[in-house]
């Protein structure tokens, strides 16, 4: 099913469940050189190239230089844990 995200406030389609940070920048075109960021509610962390996401419609990102102050990237499990908190 076609999912929409937005990175930096512009929207890109995607059509996959999961995604590694390095394919949602390639979808968007934005260069390897950049930080990808989720943008959550109460947080903003890194999306590593390598690192698979689970990708829901209307997800926000961002991206930007190296020098992020945007906390480190969390383990796929933690995620889901945190979210079962909420």
């Amino acid at each position: 099913m076609a999912r929409t995200i937005r990175i930096n406030g512009i929207d890109v389609p995607v059509i996959a469940d999961e995604m590694s940070g390095g394919d949602i920048k390639k979808s968007a075109g934005i260069g390897r050189d950049r930080v990808l960021v989720r943008q959550e509610e109460d947080r903003n962390t890194i999306v590593d190239d390598a690192q698979r996401v689970r990708i829901a419609d209307g997800d926000t990102f961002a991206h930007h230089a190296r020098h992020s102050k945007a906390d480190p990237p969390i383990p796929s499990s933690s995620r889901a844990e945190n979210r079962g908190n909420s």
